[in-house]
């Protein structure tokens, strides 16, 4: 899925007209935040064990915007199943206490995968942990907190001048999973239903055309 993702943007981007000169300051980053050792994996209940080594690396991202008038915006996106309001407000205050970020300036976002850790507090009912699976999913929490903050802080101290590229794709693969039978709803395929197939594109350029 991400594979085809990643085609449908580069082929809007590829399309898209030449930038304007620079109205904008954007600065990017990234933080590695693949676990340090075994932690329970998140996305489903059927899990026996914790995780026994790592695939891919996981990776949170921080891209800063500054419109003309000085207006600012962080868009903090992670490879995770999702974020609590435990961690997403702690980072968010921090940001606006050291940066005078309002709450409404920093977006969160994941990308929902099934094959990441445990984001505790996040889906707590979910989880019945011994001392110390309890202490490792916490200690992660706080260190994900802490990468959190750090590359948003690294995505604004490097504002340049840039522009900005919108457009839009499709992803025809989606499919609306909730699938009504006589009196009840099952995980099946329901083309009737609720989706959208739109990819919606930013291209972030640097004054050089780089892309950020």
């Amino acid at each position: 899925m991400r594979g085809l993702l990643s085609i449908a943007a580069a082929a809007v981007v590829c399309a898209l007209n030449a930038a304007p000169k620079p109205g904008f300051r954007a600065g990017s980053a990234v933080a590695d935040i693949t676990p340090a050792g075994s932690i329970w994996m998140s996305g489903f209940a059927a899990r026996k064990a914790p995780s026994n080594g790592v695939a891919e690396p996981l990776h949170a991202k921080a891209l800063a915007i500054e419109d003309r008038k000085g207006s600012r915006v962080v868009i903090l996106t992670t490879d995770l199943i999702g974020l609590p309001r435990e961690i997403t407000d702690h980072v968010a205050a921090r940001l606006g206490h050291d940066h005078d970020l309002r709450r409404s300036q920093v977006l969160f976002n994941s990308s929902h995968t099934h094959a990441g850790p445990v984001v505790w507090p996040n889906l707590r009912p979910m989880f019945a942990f011994d001392a110390a699976q309890q202490k490792t999913a916490e200690g992660y929490a706080r260190r994900l907190t802490d990468e959190l903050y750090r590359v948003a802080i690294a995505a604004l101290s490097k504002m340049e001048p840039a522009t900005l590229l919108y457009s839009e794709g499709a992803a025809g693969f989606a499919i609306n999973r909730r699938e009504f039978r006589k009196e009840k709803v099952v995980f099946g395929t329901n083309p009737e239903g609720a989706l959208d197939h739109t990819v919606p594109v930013i291209d972030v350029r640097s004054a050089n055309g780089k892309r950020l």
